[in-house]
């Protein structure tokens, strides 16, 4: 792989991680119902949230029904409004990319954002002051196309296509391997971070349950503390 002249960051479990389960129980507590019913139909619309620029809005509706709650009276729209701060409260910033992004900032590197998400991430990275190391914010449900799709990648080369990066020296740094291989069907190159199990020392983990059937052609760091801005 040459060197890099831009990354596309993944954001979810690559810059910082939520503990979505906390979230759900707290959303569950606060309109009533039981967690774990609260917790499967919100998975139910994980999907469609991620692909649609009012997905959080539009589900929280459904999923109350789902639990037999009547989202009326204003209660879908304060569960609404109690994510971003829950969110927050449950989010863990990974301070070795972190310092990556300052280290691609300071090098003048161009940098981009480009994650699965719902509507709800972007004020979290501002919030966290994480959308100004990057030049680019490429959010699945803004853009209602999301990884490995084609479309997203492609989006995020054509902004940095003004600023002059060709595919084949922009890399994806991403924990999931297929939207890794994603990437590289898109023409770029990838790196794939697996964080190791508490006490390894710190490089890949070959005996990661994660890694089982991992891409051979995809180079996987435990740290971004080993990439090159």
């Amino acid at each position: 792989m040459e060197h890099p002249r831009a990354w596309l960051v993944d954001v979810y479990d690559t810059v910082l991680s939520v503990d979505f389960g906390a979230v759900v129980r707290e959303g569950a507590r606060r309109v009533g119902v039981d967690p774990l019913r609260f917790m499967a139909a919100s998975r139910a619309e994980d999907g469609g949230a991620m692909v649609s620029p009012t997905g959080m809005a539009d589900a929280v509706p459904r999923i109350l029904r789902r639990c037999g709650v009547d989202p009326a009276d204003g209660l879908a729209e304060s569960l609404l409004a109690a994510y971003p701060a829950l969110m927050r409260e449950h989010c863990t910033m990974h301070k070795d990319a972190v310092d990556f992004l300052h280290r691609l900032r300071a090098a003048g590197t161009p940098t981009a954002f480009v994650s699965n998400c719902a509507e709800d991430t972007r004020p979290l990275l501002a919030d966290l002051g994480l959308d100004r190391l990057v030049d680019v914010l490429v959010l699945s449900c803004e853009l209602r196309a999301a990884k490995p799709a084609p479309a997203i990648y492609a989006h995020a080369l054509a902004a940095l296509a003004a600023l002059d990066v060709p595919a084949e020296r922009a890399v994806m740094l991403d924990d999931q391997a297929r939207y890794c291989q994603g990437a590289v069907e898109a023409g770029l190159s990838a790196v794939r971070i697996v964080r190791p199990a508490a006490g390894h020392d710190g490089s890949p983990d070959p005996a990661h349950p994660l890694l089982v059937g991992h891409p051979a052609h995809i180079p996987v760091v435990a740290t971004c503390a080993s990439l090159e801005p």
